[in-house]
């Protein structure tokens, strides 16, 4: 598809190269150099923004060509996020600074749904966009002038680039090009990025995977070995789960292994990381946490799960849904993961074997 739309531009630039030639005979020449440079450029730019599927290299990218190929130093692109009650311009490059979580100062956020932005977007009209825009980006970006390259992907807009003045006529045609392939790099970015979160992502609860607890793990333990600190896991299992499966059917318990992994994502600070280690077993990993805080931690999960009101709770042995917790800690336990988890899946087994609904740290 990509291939085709390559096609018909090259093709249209050959009937402008053909008609500017017929008009101006004397400037075959600086015509045709000047058609050269805007292939070359095209070209460049495919290769280039198709190299990457890492987005933050695909906006550095982006204000490398427009500065070197374009002669435009002062760049700022911007990515438009709908929800149903706001638009948000999101600023994710500019001089100096990209950042895909947003760069504040130059970021807005418009909530008036009524506003007609929200109808200018949703059917793009670039007319429309760029005269109510303007004004709004001029004030935000202390520009006098200024010009707004939207980028399109399959009739939606994306995003927009901003120079700080207005685009050389004979930079116009190759620069639209520049941002339709913006658009499409974007995309495959986005897809990568999907499909790459996927595959670490376990499907039902929305935490990681075991297959990435495998890599991250020896990651974190280096990590704790290099700045010597110490690195604690706790083993989780949801006590009497296949009790709470027999009695409610799977679907229930699929709910209720969602609602755990939601709770223990949510009680655990922003550094520490959560997987789903197997059935109704999850792991929690806490950087730089010693044995004494990882059972303050353990111990808040535990209760959290305890008095969280689960569908058909009263029905199970205990009267609720509780967990068991296992600790172990590096290094004062295991200096090596499989150790680690073993160590803390024998303490996980004593909590059972004491009664459940408790965490043990021997």
């Amino acid at each position: 598809m990509l291939n085709l739309f390559l096609f018909i531009v090259i093709i249209i630039q050959i009937v402008i190269f053909a008609y500017f030639l017929y008009l101006n005979k004397k400037n075959k020449q600086e015509i045709i150099s000047s058609f050269k440079e805007s292939l070359e450029n095209i070209l460049k730019i495919t290769e280039t923004l198709r190299s990457s599927l890492d987005l933050e290299k695909i906006f550095i990218e982006i204000l490398n060509i427009f500065s070197k190929n374009f002669g435009y130093k002062k760049v700022f692109i911007y990515l438009v996020e709908k929800t149903p009650d706001h638009l948000e311009f999101k600023c994710i490059a500019c001089p100096g600074l990209v950042s895909v979580e947003g760069i504040g100062i130059y970021s807005f956020i418009i909530d008036d749904v009524k506003n007609p932005i929200f109808q200018i977007v949703e059917n793009y009209n670039e007319i429309e966009l760029t005269s109510y825009l303007l004004p709004q980006l001029k004030e935000k970006l202390k520009f006098t002038e200024m010009f707004l390259l939207p980028i399109i992907l399959k009739d939606t807009l994306e995003g927009f680039i901003i120079t700080e003045k207005p685009i050389n006529s004979q930079f116009i045609f190759p620069l639209r090009i520049f941002a339709n392939e913006c658009g499409v790099a974007l995309e495959n970015a986005r897809l990568f990025k999907k499909i790459q979160e996927m595959s670490i992502t376990d499907a039902l609860t929305g935490v990681y995977n075991r297959r990435y607890l495998e890599k991250k793990l020896p990651e974190e333990i280096e990590l704790a070995k290099r700045y010597k600190s110490f690195l604690s896991i706790g083993i989780l299992d949801i006590d009497d789960f296949k009790h709470y499966n027999d009695t409610n059917g799977h679907l229930l318990g699929d709910e209720c292994l969602k609602k755990v992994a939601e709770v223990v994502t949510s009680t655990l600070r922003s550094g520490d990381i959560v997987f789903r280690y197997g059935g109704e077993e999850f792991i929690v990993v806490l950087p730089a946490t010693d044995k004494s805080g990882a059972f303050i931690a353990c111990e808040k999960i535990r209760k959290n799960i305890e008095s969280y009101p689960f569908e058909n709770r009263d029905k199970q042995p205990l009267g609720k849904i509780t967990v068991s917790i296992g600790i172990s800690v590096y290094p004062v336990d295991a200096q090596e993961e499989t150790s680690l988890i073993k160590i803390a899946d024998e303490n996980l087994y004593r909590a059972k074997k004491s009664g459940k609904n408790r965490v043990c740290c021997l």
